[in-house]
């Protein structure tokens, strides 16, 4: 899944945090971020474990499709 993020100071270094709720019909690839949440209630209680995972963020930088053809 690929998503838009800002870096700011405002969250502690490490921590990703996603604002708001984000429809899946509104996304332009048809997912949100409760695509990386399992399905699975926990043994106590029974009760859903969002309570966090485990994520990677790097850059990404669009290329220029003329400037990779050329090269």
């Amino acid at each position: 899944m690929l998503a838009r993020a800002r870096v700011t100071d405002r969250a502690r270094q490490g921590l990703v945090v996603g604002l708001s709720i984000w429809w899946k019909k509104l996304a332009p690839d048809g997912k949100n971020a409760n695509e990386l949440t399992s399905q699975r209630l926990t043994d106590l209680g029974r009760a859903p474990v969002f309570y966090d995972c485990l994520v990677e963020v790097e850059a990404w930088h669009e290329v220029d499709e003329t400037l990779a053809a050329a090269s």
